[in-house]
């Protein structure tokens, strides 16, 4: 029973005895420091993820800007309406992507005229 937790045998099925991977080709130390090291990914695994919702994002903020444009320089009111209710679509579906920054550039466009 003096095993340390690394040298840990599993069972295959026919009965014999297997070591873990790691242990088995590096030690226990090196599977040690390998887990650590592996552990520090964490950022770069977060920002691996902030970037996947980068792409709806800006394909929103495009469409409510292009809603925008329609909604503003259109002639008549029907087409108004349908650039406003583009702009608005567009921005719920970029709010539901990523929270509330979706909202800032059509804002921060539209208050600069």
């Amino acid at each position: 029973m003096g095993r340390a937790p690394a040298q840990f045998a599993l069972r295959a099925h026919h009965g014999t005895r297997r070591r873990l991977a790691g242990v088995a080709q590096c030690g226990a130390l090196r599977g040690l420091v390998a887990a650590a090291t592996i552990s520090t990914f964490l950022l770069a695994y977060q920002v691996a993820i902030w970037l996947a919702t980068d792409a709806p994002l800006l394909a929103a903020v495009s469409v409510a800007l292009l809603g925008a444009y329609i909604g503003f320089y259109a002639g008549a009111s029907p087409e108004r309406l349908r650039g406003y209710l583009l702009m608005h679509t567009a921005l719920a579906f970029g709010f539901l992507s990523k929270s509330a920054v979706a909202w800032m550039v059509p804002a921060l466009g539209h208050s600069s005229r």
